[in-house]
């Protein structure tokens, strides 16, 4: 079944683009859409420092997020619920990987890394990641409420 729901989980996230990440500081929350890539269960954005979640990260590393698409009824809904941790990417290795999947993924930023914004941008624009500890794959077709569960640091 872990196997399957890993399965299930992975097309979902290579399927779609947008994630709602969720940061906390000094007991405030605060929601942010963000495209991503992933590189299996860990997903990569784009954001500037100083945006207020990535301000809120380096305070509280620990985040929620939600990949979901609009629904008309709620039978249809599915869609992924996780938390994690999140933080700046470092790596040269792992930053060129995932900006190649990215690029990969959203062909339209090829274009942009050849202008003559891009290199004033990317002295703003930093490439960060989320690590999923648990990851729930809602699926309303199931029943109300269904979802499946998807603990990664028991695959480690």
């Amino acid at each position: 079944m872990v196997k399957n729901l890993s399965e299930t989980i992975l097309a979902y996230l290579k399927s779609h683009n947008t994630l709602t990440l969720t940061t906390v500081i000094d007991n405030k929350p605060q929601a942010a859409s963000l495209f991503y890539v992933n590189i299996g269960f860990t997903l990569y954005f784009l954001s500037e420092p100083k945006t207020r979640h990535c301000t809120n990260l380096t305070g509280n590393a620990y985040i929620a997020a939600a990949i979901t698409e609009d629904y008309r009824h709620w039978k249809d809904i599915k869609g992924i619920q996780l938390e994690g941790q999140a933080g700046q990417v470092t790596g040269t290795v792992e930053k060129t990987r995932a900006m190649a999947a990215y690029i990969e993924k959203f062909p339209f930023v090829s274009d942009f890394l050849k202008s003559a914004d891009f290199r004033m941008l990317m002295d703003k624009v930093k490439l960060y990641k989320i690590i999923p500890g648990t990851i729930w794959f809602v699926d309303n077709s199931k029943g109300f409420s269904h979802r499946e569960q998807l603990d990664l640091k028991q695959l480690l």
